[in-house]
């Protein structure tokens, strides 16, 4: 059983029917997620990284982090509470969300959005409280000082998320020979 400790090298299963199969999102078919339901608090998730601008979201850099944030959870980020957006939940614009707001409306909701003034405007209209048409995740490295994870690129929306990783298949190391690099305690174990 492995707890989450991850090294460079790990491979690792994912199981892409966890949160309901993502297909689509490229240029022939919209993006639909078939028996859908929604990461939980603690599942290791695997997601493509949000701040990749490549146009399909799939091709995009497969990342893994700790759920620690679902739609309407309020986190705390350097003591700063934020409430995590999602479809059924609004949102109190305050000068501590009001940038990372107009971030998720410009990159993930499709509508212009700006600060002017202290003001969220969104659409040109000015917005006191967000409501999103998408779900979105608050995800943790495990590790203070390894950044790839929301304190760096910020909320990860539903539709970047892959599946939960379930196994630790194999680990290479890539600093030894090709004959002597695979690491032999890190076989196949189950992610708990």
């Amino acid at each position: 059983m492995l707890g989450g400790h991850f090294e460079d090298g790990d491979r690792v299963l994912v199981n892409r029917w966890s949160y309901g199969l993502r297909t689509g999102g490229g240029r022939f078919f919209n993006y639909t997620r078939w028996l859908a339901s929604q990461p939980k608090q603690g599942d290791l998730i695997a997601f493509n990284c949000p701040t990749d601008k490549n146009e399909y979201v799939s091709s995009r850099p497969v990342y893994v982090c700790f759920c620690t944030g679902v739609p309407g959870d309020t986190i705390n980020v350097n003591n700063i509470p934020l409430v995590v957006p999602g479809k059924n939940h609004i949102i109190k614009v305050t000068e501590n969300n009001i940038y990372l707001l107009a971030y998720i409306y410009n990159n993930y909701e499709g509508k212009k959005a700006h600060v002017k003034d202290g003001n969220l405007l969104v659409d040109g209209s000015p917005t006191r409280c967000a409501s999103f048409d998408n779900d979105y995740y608050w995800v943790s490295s495990g590790h203070k000082d390894n950044y790839n994870d929301s304190r760096f690129f910020g909320f990860v929306p539903e539709n970047h998320i892959i599946g939960k990783v379930s196994m630790l298949l194999f680990s290479i190391d890539s600093s030894m020979p090709f004959y002597n690099c695979f690491r032999s305690d890190r076989w196949l174990l189950f992610i708990n």
